[in-house]
């Protein structure tokens, strides 16, 4: 049995304060209430308690996050008083399940030991969750996502299935078993999925993404389509605001497969600059493809990126003053 160490909790929430003061781009941190986003003049979304943000962009006490409920993407400022450092959310939230167990505290903890690459500890949380509720479409759906994790792809697809079943409009499930039917050769479901998951949420850059990648690197050549993964892939970085290292990484796979290594070796470039070193391996790989003016092919059996933790469902509206 794992043996868990906990912070006081009233050490932990004294310390937050100053800790998320100091976070910066590229951060992860989650929200410890229901929040809502902000522009300068308006309420832009709401992001429920417990969902996991990247921080994009940093002014004084203010967080630009973006994030997509499953049915839209919302992009706006969050204040720090309404968040955590991803450190801290673990004790914070593991104390919140003990004091009062529910499907949503059990689906919260499962997200953080997802993200920490403890999918198996993660898959416990969802399925307590699941018992619980057993119509609780975020518990499949993250389930599925933790299976995906594992490459249990009919495990996984099958739980997706099950939360597209209790709403079909969520464009976050559709997105991801896009991404498992890829994983598993089967083209035309994903080209259908992530369709289906543009059409229902536009301004999410994911699906924009897994249609460039496969049109860009699909071994099947009846899928690829240079021209049309270079517009999807440009999507991607507009709707991510030029930041998101795996959609540069995805615009150059696209040029590569439009037959423009220059652009495609100037892309994964400055995807190199802005990835993680556990990624970069990969990327100097397909770099060195570019230059040498070949486009780069996916196998069939390779894993397919990751998405990320699904949230959950967000309520209610804040206050205080964004910036300008």
């Amino acid at each position: 049995m794992r043996t868990l160490k906990l912070l006081p909790l009233a050490v932990v929430v004294c310390s937050f304060a100053a800790i998320t003061s100091a976070q910066q781009v590229g951060d992860r941190i989650v929200t410890i209430t229901d929040a809502s986003l902000r522009s300068q003049d308006d309420t832009t979304g709401t992001v429920h308690k417990g969902n996991i943000l990247v921080v994009k962009n940093v002014n004084g006490d203010w967080f630009w996050v973006i994030f997509s409920t499953g049915h839209e993407t919302v992009k706006g400022w969050i204040n720090r008083s309404e968040v955590i450092p991803f450190s801290q959310a673990f004790d914070f939230f593991h104390e919140e399940l003990r004091r009062s167990p529910s499907a949503s505290a059990y689906i919260i903890r499962g997200m953080i030991w997802a993200q920490k690459g403890e999918n198996d500890i993660a898959l416990g949380d969802f399925s307590e969750a699941i018992q619980l509720d057993p119509n609780n479409k975020w518990a499949y759906l993250n389930r599925g996502v933790a299976l995906k994790a594992k490459k249990e792809y009919d495990n996984a697809i099958s739980d997706i299935n099950e939360a597209i079943r209790l709403d079909p409009k969520i464009a976050l499930a559709y997105c991801c078993r896009g991404i498992l039917w890829k994983a598993k050769g089967e083209y035309d479901k994903a080209l259908s999925d992530y369709n289906e998951a543009i059409r229902l949420d536009p301004k999410d850059a994911d699906p924009w993404n897994g249609r460039a990648w496969l049109a860009a690197t699909c071994p099947d050549a009846r899928f690829r389509d240079g021209k049309k993964a270079v517009e999807d892939a440009t999507k991607a970085c507009e709707l991510s605001g030029w930041k998101n290292w795996n959609s540069f990484d995805n615009l150059a796979a696209a040029y590569a497969e439009a037959g423009d290594s220059s652009n495609a070796v100037k892309w994964e470039e400055k995807a190199i600059e802005r990835a993680p070193e556990k990624s970069k391996g990969e990327l100097r790989f397909r770099l060195d493809l570019y230059k040498a003016h070949k486009p780069y092919r996916e196998e069939v059996t390779k894993s397919a990126n990751g998405l990320g933790s699904a949230p959950v469902p967000p309520p209610r509206r804040g206050r205080q003053s964004p910036p300008e």
